[in-house]
């Protein structure tokens, strides 16, 4: 069926709309790591991807009060409404900082 994306390289998309459109200005400081990852459909040249991001939890941390930690679910979808990527992360932010 020709020539794919890899599933990392999909999940990198997804990184990059994820900072432009909701990380950039924020006090984001990093991640514990993925808890969950799916590729169900492969990336081709000339998709058009969108990424739909749902927040699962958001806490204030228990041993850092200036510590957030946001759960949340990331969808990369193709034009054709298929889901690309499926992934659950941890994130961890900075209360204190500016946004």
């Amino acid at each position: 069926g020709g020539l794919i994306a890899s599933g990392w390289q999909s999940c990198v998309v997804a990184m990059k709309l994820a900072v432009d459109e909701v990380l950039a200005g924020s006090g984001s400081f990093g991640s514990p790591g993925l808890e969950y990852v799916k590729w169900s459909a492969p990336v081709r040249a000339g998709d058009a991807l969108t990424l739909t991001i749902t927040v699962i939890e958001a806490r204030q941390s228990q041993s850092r009060a200036q510590l957030g930690v946001v759960r949340w679910r990331w969808e990369l979808h193709n034009q054709r409404g298929e889901t690309a990527v499926d992934l659950t992360a941890t994130s961890l932010f900075d209360l204190a900082a500016e946004t």
